[in-house]
């Protein structure tokens, strides 16, 4: 499965999916997004994308 057409790289869905879950916890834990972002990169935009395709993704596999 890959995440874009042309020069893709194949989705790693279960690293997707902790990276997502990293990001769940620092939120409960009360990181801002901008702190989440400074330290790992992810943003609010990243997380919606992932959650809203990481099904399509799993279903492929």
């Amino acid at each position: 499965m890959f995440l874009f057409k042309k020069k893709a790289k194949p989705v790693d869905v279960a690293r997707i999916r902790l990276q997502v879950e990293m990001v769940q916890v620092l939120l409960n834990n009360g990181y801002s997004w901008d702190q989440i972002f400074d330290a790992i990169g992810f943003s609010e935009t990243w997380l919606k994308f992932t959650q809203t395709h990481l099904p399509e993704w799993q279903n492929r596999m």
